[in-house]
């Protein structure tokens, strides 16, 4: 049993069973509570967002899923209706860059993408 330094036994900050083992610093009993509550705390601060944050986020996260799928080298050329038949938004993007010789390039994140002719898009993964 653990007994922080006012002599009192210490409880999960989760489920507030009584933590049993451990770091004396120690605030939840096991990983499930852990991984329970941060995942709790981050759903809370989601449901903050209003509507139209949390459709524009949860499409930046399927658009970085999608492209680091099909990107998983760092660099590929796809065609663009693979894209699209994936779920892709091009629409939402982070940031993008744009080249001295005056191409565009888009990110989601470190996930980047340049349109080619045909029909065909550039993947490419930038450095962090």
């Amino acid at each position: 049993m653990i007994i922080n330094t006012e002599g009192t036994k210490r409880q999960c900050m989760y489920c507030g069973r009584e933590i049993q083992v451990g770091r004396i610093d120690k605030i939840f009993c096991e990983d499930d509570c852990r991984i329970n509550h941060h995942n709790a705390k981050k759903k809370a601060n989601k449901m903050l967002l209003p509507k139209s944050a949390k459709a524009i986020l949860d499409s930046l996260t399927n658009n970085y899923s999608i492209l680091c799928k099909l990107n998983p080298e760092g660099k590929i050329v796809v065609p663009e209706k693979k894209m699209i038949q994936m779920g892709f938004d091009f629409e939402h993007l982070t940031n993008y860059h744009v080249t001295k010789k005056g191409d565009t390039y888009h990110y989601c994140f470190n996930q980047g993408y340049l349109k080619l002719s045909e029909g065909m898009v550039l993947l490419v993964t930038k450095d962090l």
